[in-house]
């Protein structure tokens, strides 16, 4: 008798306290049913990693683009135009009168073999595929933690039931118990 009753005892405090655990979690007793998948998505829409790596894929992209556009024609201009405004220059007794005076510059430019561009290029392409490896390497680390995390849910739960379930059971046996 005195086991029974210490078994009770040790029944009814498990399941208070897994009682207790289930109304901080979710003060106002209304369940969320989501679906496995409906938590991977989620997961995956606001998870900062996923965001941060995706940021970084679409910078290592705007580099490997930058890398080839140095492979590209290049053409710069410029010109110049002075105006001395009349101004004559006096130098050793001579008048020199300043005239007007402009140029103009245009230079184009087409690297054919630069190896350092080649190299550059092909590093942009390593380091947007290593992005997208990152990407690709966070989403199944998410996705691992978020079913992980969901089955553990589920295990809790059918653990809560059948603790429940016993309860239920002692509470029977305990008033069989007493009325005999």
């Amino acid at each position: 008798m005195k086991k029974t009753f210490v078994w009770l005892l040790a029944c009814i405090f498990i399941t208070s306290a897994v009682n207790a655990q289930e109304t901080v979690v979710n003060p106002s007793s209304k369940g969320i049913s989501l679906s496995l998948e409906q938590v991977k998505s989620y997961a995956m829409e606001h998870n900062r990693m996923i965001q941060k790596s995706e940021i970084a894929y679409k910078q290592s992209e705007k580099a490997k683009w930058a890398a080839i556009a140095n492979y590209m024609p290049s053409a710069t201009a410029s010109a110049s135009y002075n105006n001395y405004m009349g101004t004559k220059l006096e130098i050793m007794g001579q008048v020199i009168p300043m005239a007007p005076s402009s140029t103009m510059t245009i230079q184009v430019a087409q690297p054919i073999l630069n190896m350092n561009i080649i190299v550059g290029t092909q590093l942009a392409e390593i380091a947007r595929q290593m992005s997208l490896n990152a990407i690709q390497q966070t989403e199944l680390s998410i996705k691992q933690s978020v079913s992980s995390t969901y089955y553990s849910i589920l295990v809790l739960e059918y653990s809560r039931d059948i603790l429940n379930k016993n309860l239920e059971n002692l509470k029977v046996l305990a008033n069989a118990t007493n009325m005999k």
